[in-house]
């Protein structure tokens, strides 16, 4: 570059632009007032290899902010850039395409007009010879015609002066081509340790920055297996302060274990000892003597289960769908609205009872039903169904279970607004539902017991007194709803007797 001076440079095949890159930086510190073109459709070729976008990129980007002043990238084929520049116009011409015979011949026939009469065509790869390769064949004819200078190491670039008006300095490159002998082969030799001394300069950068990542990287990594090797030290501190825990916890349940043990044993005996002690006092005379005030006890109790009458007073507890305005009255908001019913006797009503509330007023029709939980959870089909209405006193038999635990009541299946009060549920005794019953159908009940037996008229009077009753058959019945017992009719006797319907 600075035996030529050339006032125009021109490359055509760049690739990843290491060759043009040094032509660049030659213009930029010898000060040339040199204008660069590189010339690449930058996708490859069958001989260099098709390659990706990225290419183009990293060039692009290292050219733009280094040589944008006196140089540009056309991404274009040669043919096409030949029109963007005058003939006589190019002093330099480096020509890197495709390497076969017909392309760098083709690429030299359109190019060679453009060339100025100081012009020096470039040729790369004139050493090669392997198989596809034909610059060396096109270096042969054309050295052979014009002044030429051919450096042999690498893959070899021979220097061809096409102008006529050629500086000195290169033409006496060109005078030692021709005169051959020693200094010859002292110039090539002087280029090739010039240029291994560059590559050998190149190598060690790469290498100390290769270098410089490597070491970069070790002490990345080692900062971050330091870092790991903490957190599991941490890590490790904690499970071992989890594990002395463990086994501290493991100390005191084995300690409370023991402790149970002995208790338990203790009990055991405490228990041999009541049931020695209990033995003794059933084979005593006392127990047997006080066997009739315990009968006395045990008959109380049942004469007061069989003709109690506890009203409970309940009180309707909103639970879903509901919305009580100030007046008293509610809304249901769902399909499903529903009221869980608390008493003012401290506890839920239990086995026969009747329910009465008052229906003050009510926008459509209510369909209520009452739901009892004896530990199974409220069942659709334990339901017991209370009369429909509007308006008006409402009033029916029910039986709820041995041991109620919740109550609930769904008044209807619809959006509506309603106001209930009064809501009473009286328990009623076994004795006094059947002389009730005996008072209103006297004759059907002795009919019954005289023709069918007790059994037949349990069920006949259950029956009766409730006509939507689920029993279907005899055991289904004695499994739900047997509450009467011959010894109820015993001790309803004397009232029996006594009433007009038995004489």
């Amino acid at each position: 570059m600075d035996a030529l001076r050339p006032k125009r440079f021109v490359e055509l095949g760049t690739h990843s632009g290491n060759s043009y890159a040094a032509f660049c930086q030659a213009v930029q510190r010898l000060g040339l007032p040199t204008t660069c073109a590189a010339v690449d459709h930058w996708i490859g070729d069958p001989q260099a290899g098709r390659y990706g976008e990225e290419v183009y990129q990293t060039f692009s980007a290292y050219h733009d902010a280094r040589y944008a002043a006196f140089s540009r990238l056309m991404r274009m084929s040669f043919d096409e850039a030949a029109g963007e520049f005058a003939d006589g116009s190019i002093d330099l011409l480096h020509i890197d395409g495709l390497h076969s015979y017909e392309a760098v011949r083709h690429d030299f026939d359109v190019w060679r007009p453009k060339m100025s009469r100081r012009g020096v065509v470039l040729f790369h790869d004139i050493a090669e010879r392997r198989e596809g390769f034909g610059v060396w064949r096109l270096w042969e004819e054309l050295s052979a015609v014009h002044p030429a200078f051919s450096f042999r190491h690498a893959h070899g670039l021979g220097v061809l002066g096409v102008g006529d008006d050629l500086p000195e300095a290169v033409r006496a490159l060109f005078a030692v081509q021709a005169g051959g002998g020693a200094a010859l082969d002292e110039i090539r030799l002087l280029f090739q340790r010039l240029g291994e001394r560059v590559v050998r300069g190149e190598t060690i950068r790469e290498l100390e920055e290769r270098d410089r990542d490597l070491r970069a990287g070790i002490a990345a990594e080692r900062e971050a297996l330091q870092a790991e090797a903490a957190v599991l030290r941490e890590r490790i501190a904690g499970q071992e302060r989890a594990i002395a825990e463990a086994k501290g916890c493991l100390t005191e349940q084995e300690r409370e274990l023991a402790s149970r043990a002995r208790m338990i044993d203790e009990l055991g005996d405490l228990l041999a000892r009541r049931e020695q002690q209990i033995g003794t006092l059933l084979t005593s005379t006392s127990w047997k003597l006080s066997a009739p005030v315990r009968q006395c006890g045990h008959v109380y109790h049942e004469l007061n289960r069989a003709y109690c009458r506890h009203t409970h007073r309940m009180t309707l507890v909103p639970h879903s769908d509901l919305k009580q305005h100030s007046d008293g009255s509610y809304e249901s908001t769902g399909g499903d609205p529903a009221f869980l019913l608390q008493s003012d006797r401290g506890r839920l009503p239990t086995r026969w009872c009747r329910i009465s509330y008052k229906v003050l007023r009510a926008s459509a029709p209510l369909t209520p039903l009452l739901y009892a939980n004896s530990g199974q959870g409220f069942d659709e089909r334990t339901a017991i169904r209370l009369p429909v209405d509007t308006v008006g006193e409402v009033s029916q038999l029910a039986l709820l279970p041995p041991h109620t635990m919740a109550l609930r009541f769904d008044p209807a299946t619809r959006p509506m607004s309603f106001e209930i009060a009064d809501f009473t549920i009286r328990e009623i005794g076994r004795a006094n539902l059947l002389l009730d019953y005996a008072r209103r159908h006297p004759r059907r009940l002795l009919a019954t017991f005289v023709r069918h037996g007790w059994q037949a008229t349990k069920q006949r009077v259950a029956q009766d007194l409730l006509p939507d009753s689920r029993a279907s058959d005899y055991e289904t019945w004695v499994r739900l709803y047997d509450t009467l017992d011959p010894r109820s009719l015993l001790r309803s006797g004397p009232t029996w007797r006594g009433s007009p319907a038995a004489r």
